[in-house]
């Protein structure tokens, strides 16, 4: 009953489940992949307690008649719900190293079994130990938005990709104002929220898209946008390159800029409904202006549009201004367009 009124109280939609439990045994510093398709058990409902519950049938795993519910929030890929990959750093440093730790490449039957073979000394190692860090980025550059309207909060970023033996797992940037602390950047994406840079370099190009990360080789162009400044400030930036297999970082490399003042500017117009309606703070102005904005503003084709209007929009409203019987043309021209924008405002 105390269930069911909280639910009736806050919404059905949002009642939850009980958390799910999946265990996943490892060692440290040893390669391996451990995976688990079955819960380990289940909390309270209510999250009342931190006792882990076993399987006793109360929690669904159904794949197939409960799909994404119950134990199946975690979905099932090929056979498992849960998987860890663990690399070893240096498994020459354990207490039971492998025999070719040490040892020269050509003396082994096998090459350096699972270690690899350090080519400036020509000994087995591990292969963290064997290969170097990512090199640092180049062409480091941050500069001022050209967008004047955002240059006081925004920045540009640009550099190449590191050269690496290891792969690249991605670059971490950070952000420090003057006299102020190193934080993570951010960026904004089309509709202008901010969200943190992320430069994840993908090891399977074919996921690109879904994770949002990066295919590149060495020496490839990465440009980005950096948000959330204040302006008149002074900035440092870092940019430092990870390997996704040793989990070691590459040199840091720095720039400094500095934000400049806020540029204030002007309702940007809308030439033609403007000169039809005769004012720019006429209501039908306004929808066009809020549709341009919201519409066309957020994506490439629309920018296209919009800069292409600006180039012959003043020359039309010069031809439409001064000629009262081509205003009211261009108003019932413009009003199947004004009645969209407003509907799709709406």
């Amino acid at each position: 009953n105390s269930w069911d009124t909280w639910a009736r109280n806050f919404g059905y939609p949002y009642r939850g489940q009980p958390s799910i439990v999946y265990a996943l045994p490892f060692t440290l510093d040893t390669s391996s992949q451990v995976t688990a398709r079955a819960p380990a058990g289940y909390g309270a409902l209510e999250g009342t307690d931190g006792e882990l519950r076993s399987m006793d049938g109360s929690m669904l795993d159904d794949t197939a008649g409960a799909k994404g519910s119950g134990a199946d929030r975690f979905l099932e890929q090929a056979g498992a719900r849960l998987s860890l990959r663990v690399l070893s750093t240096d498994p020459c440093s354990r207490p039971d190293k492998p025999a070719s730790c040490g040892m020269p490449c050509t003396a082994m039957p096998d090459g350096c079994g699972t270690l690899v073979c350090n080519p400036s000394t020509n000994v087995c190692e591990s292969y963290c130990s064997a290969t170097p860090p990512p090199s640092a980025v180049a062409d480091l550059r941050v500069s001022e938005y050209p967008d004047r309207t955002h240059a006081h909060t925004w920045a540009k970023l640009s550099f190449k990709s590191s050269a690496s033996q290891r792969p690249i797992g991605g670059y971490d940037v950070k952000v420090k104002p003057d006299g102020g602390d190193w934080t993570s950047a951010f960026t904004h994406d089309p509709v202008q929220v901010l969200r943190a840079v992320a430069l994840d370099v993908c090891n399977d190009p074919a996921n690109a898209s879904l994770n949002r990360c990066l295919t590149m080789q060495p020496g490839t162009q990465i440009d980005v946008d950096i948000a959330g400044l204040k302006q008149s400030t002074k900035y440092s930036v870092s940019v430092t390159p990870r390997d996704s297999m040793c989990s070691e970082s590459g040199p840091t490399m720095m720039a400094d800029f500095a934000t400049p003042e806020r540029t204030f500017s002007t309702v940007s117009p809308c030439f033609v409904a403007t000169a039809a309606y005769g004012s720019p703070l006429a209501t039908e102005v306004g929808v066009l202006r809020r549709w341009r904005d919201r519409y066309l503003a957020t994506n490439t084709p629309g920018r296209m549009l919009i800069a292409s209007y600006y180039r012959v929009g003043p020359v039309l409203a010069d031809v439409v201004r001064p000629r009262p019987w081509m205003r009211s043309l261009a108003r019932g021209l413009i009003w199947p367009v004004v009645e969209l924008a407003r509907w799709l405002q709406d």
